[in-house]
């Protein structure tokens, strides 16, 4: 173990070069056995707390997605992470669902203003399209 979590930020293990994980003056973070318990931040590769969680898992208790070889995650629920989307089907899904939501607003302004609220009946269209929005919020 290293004798100061000073010396594996500094990368510079010349005063311990015995210390696992010790290569050339310098320490390989990449090693399984360099592993210092305090002194460093969590996400630091030789950390005690980054050692604890699996791939694709960070944070204090190891419930929070991180990034994996440039690739993003997101947290699903129940503990589990997903890849993210590219930014450019991210971008497609919101333009769509964009497109989607004005149609929708223009289709019941239409039907509600070509609804005849003169005759006698029992709900016109857009009177109907109204308790389902309110339902569906």
């Amino acid at each position: 173990m290293p004798g100061d979590p000073r010396s594996v930020l500094a990368n510079n293990s010349t005063l311990f070069p015995d210390t696992p994980g010790a290569v050339n003056g310098t320490y390989d973070t990449s090693d399984p056995s360099l592993c210092v318990l305090w002194g460093l931040p969590y996400d630091h590769p030789a950390s005690y707390m980054k050692k604890q969680c699996g791939e694709g898992y960070g944070g204090n208790l190891c419930g929070v997605c991180v990034e994996v070889d440039g690739r993003l995650y997101a947290g699903k629920g129940e503990f589990e992470c997903n890849e993210c989307f590219s930014r450019g089907v991210s971008i497609t899904i919101a333009v769509l669902a964009f497109v989607a939501n004005v149609i929708v607003v223009i289709g019941a302004l239409v039907l509600t203003f070509l609804a005849d609220y003169t005759e006698e009946e029992e709900m016109a269209i857009g009177d109907m399209l109204k308790v389902l929005i309110v339902h569906i919020q």
